[in-house]
């Protein structure tokens, strides 16, 4: 009888966290004008306390593509809310409808965040997987000044000009074996960091 009651415990507990984050996560489709739509995290603390938190960008894959915004919650940091993880800091997960991920698309958001938020600007960060991953590269290239830092993984780049990676912390991640995106593309992008002289971020 115990344990039944656990189980339905957690169960409900369960049930309670999906509940909050889908309270506190809010797609917009049409608020950013030549934006992405995108998903937008609220920490329930974030309610009047006057705090600036940080900004979590997450940039989703290849598979994730389309305009359907449900879909990005099949993996990243809208899913792991929906669970129950906790986050203490703001989250966008846009959706890309096809293609290379847009800095200045990203960007827009980022900004619209800061206006209606207490977005510490000092703190925003990024990661993507795959394509997500080139999102990633290519952001923090084109914004070296409004990242803290990044992480890619299985991505690449796909800007010219890959000197400001060597300004922000970075954690680039990629599989040997990797099929679909070959590691030579990251292994690019962090010799381009080392040509510049400084390769200790």
């Amino acid at each position: 009888m115990k344990i039944v009651r656990l189980i339905t415990l957690v169960c409900v507990l369960c049930v309670c966290a999906s509940a909050w984050a889908q309270k506190n996560c809010k797609a917009h489709t049409n608020t950013v004008p030549n934006g992405y739509p995108f998903w937008f995290y609220t920490p329930e603390a974030d309610e009047g306390d006057g705090v600036h938190r940080p900004l979590l960008i997450f940039l989703h894959g290849r598979s994730l593509c389309g305009r359907n915004l449900a879909m990005v919650k099949r993996y990243g940091p809208i899913d792991a809310l929906e669970r129950g993880r906790v986050i203490d800091c703001y989250v966008i997960a846009p959706q890309n409808p096809g293609g290379a991920w847009n800095p200045d698309k990203i960007m827009k958001i980022v900004e619209w965040a800061e206006k209606n938020y207490n977005v510490d600007s000092d703190r925003i960060y990024v990661y993507g997987m795959s394509l997500g991953g080139y999102g990633t590269l290519d952001m923090c290239a084109t914004y070296p000044d409004r990242i803290a830092c990044g992480m890619a993984l299985c991505g690449g780049a796909t800007v010219r000009d890959l000197s400001g990676l060597s300004r922000i912390p970075m954690w680039i991640v990629h599989g040997t074996a990797d099929r679909a995106v070959p590691v030579s593309a990251s292994d690019r992008v962090v010799e381009a960091i080392k040509a510049t002289g400084d390769s200790s971020r």
